[in-house]
């Protein structure tokens, strides 16, 4: 015992208890202030947060950010809005001297992604040159495996292809190095779309083959189910649909209870695609007309046009010309009501053109087909943009 009759240890389990208390009474703060600035007028918040101490604290940014992430997917405008006041509170508090170094750089970071996700490059890329500028600052390793994480889903949309394998790369070692075996999965997932978009399968299997023995299947079900639908996009890609369906099949409880009911529907797709490159013509029929009105009742107008495209492949092996017609229609209408260019327009019209004229043999209208699919890309759509 010390001169005062107290054990240091006791001081200590004191002192721990204090700062918990501390950090506790800072986060409730930082939850009534987001309640507080998410009622004002959207004009508003961003002044609120400049001015209000409790936003400057770091809890407050780091909730901002944790609701950008949540938002990527369901609502991306969401996503920029709260990333925006994320970023808005943390240049504030570095303003007023407030250590923040790793929030703010992550906060620039994912206004970045959200920006990439709506389709806006160019103040995309301004957020991702703020957050480069200020990671410089941060020690936190994983913090800095983040933001190359992020930035390089920007690069591979602006097809910056080189750049972003070298910062997913390093990300990779990072990650390895003082992160986690999901860490290190999501960056192999990255690198295996990636590796995909390259039209490399075989690479791209064997990264995502990687990853998915690295998931938790148990902590992160979702996580899990991303690899197992790009496995299973990539093994299709590389004429392997028979693996392809062994694995959905594999894993179709877990799907199912893991995903929502796009993705449980993309999951389905996926497994129509893989029957029809195996051969197996009506349960492909079967799965992808099931899938087809799927996308329809969940006003996914990209998917639906994919789909209607993958049946009249298959409507003109039997020749069956009236379903062409039908399919090819819906496939024009549904890329012109999800904003696709003018090349896919042009390419879709002469499909349909062709079909209606009864023009050009089994091997033509497949290649016409073809440039329908590959001028149809989701990554010139921004409401299509995925958000990881």
């Amino acid at each position: 015992m010390n001169d005062h009759g107290r054990h240091p240890h006791t001081e200590l389990g004191r002192d721990l208890a204090r700062r918990l208390e501390e950090r506790d009474e800072r986060s409730s703060r930082a939850h009534a202030a987001a309640a507080e600035v998410t009622g004002l007028p959207a004009a508003e918040r961003p002044g609120f947060v400049r001015s209000h101490p409790d936003c400057l604290a770091t809890e407050f940014i780091e909730l901002m950010i944790a609701i950008a992430r949540e938002r990527r997917g369901p609502a991306p405008e969401e996503s920029v809005a709260y990333a925006h006041l994320a970023a808005a509170a943390a240049e504030a508090a570095h303003a007023a001297g407030t250590e923040v170094d790793e929030p703010r750089a992550l906060a620039f970071a994912e206004l970045g992604n959200a920006h990439r996700i709506c389709g806006d490059l160019r103040r995309a890329g301004i957020a991702f040159q703020l957050a480069r500028e200020r990671v410089r600052f941060v020690a936190d390793p994983l913090v800095r495996a983040e933001v190359d994480s992020l930035e390089a889903s920007y690069l591979d949309y602006c097809n910056e292809f080189a750049a972003a394998e070298r910062l997913l790369r390093r990300a990779e070692r990072l990650e390895q190095r003082y992160g986690s075996a999901d860490g290190v999965s999501k960056i192999l997932i990255q690198r295996g779309s990636l590796a995909q978009r390259l039209g490399e399968p075989d690479r791209a299997i064997e990264l995502l083959r990687s990853a998915l023995q690295l998931v938790d299947h148990d902590q992160d079900p979702r996580l899990a189910m991303v690899a197992i639908h790009n496995l299973a996009n990539a093994l299709i890609d590389a004429d392997r649909p028979d693996e392809a369906l062994s694995l959905l099949r594999r894993h179709r409880e877990a799907l199912d209870r893991a995903g929502s009911a796009i993705e449980r529907a993309r999951l389905g797709w996926l497994e129509g695609r893989a029957a029809r490159r195996a051969g197996l013509d009506q349960l492909a029929e079967a799965a992808l007309e099931e899938v087809r009105d799927r996308f329809i009742e969940l006003e996914k107008p990209y998917d639906a046009a994919l789909v209607f495209l993958d049946l009249s492949e298959i409507y003109l092996l039997s020749r069956r010309w009236a379903a062409m017609e039908e399919a090819a229609a819906a496939t024009l209408a549904l890329s012109r009501a999800c904003g696709a260019g003018p090349e896919a327009l042009a390419a879709a019209g002469l499909y349909l053109a062709a079909v209606q004229g009864r023009q050009g043999s089994a091997e033509t209208l497949s290649a016409l087909a073809a440039k329908v699919r590959r001028t149809l890309d989701c990554r010139t759509l921004p409401r299509l943009r995925t958000p990881y």
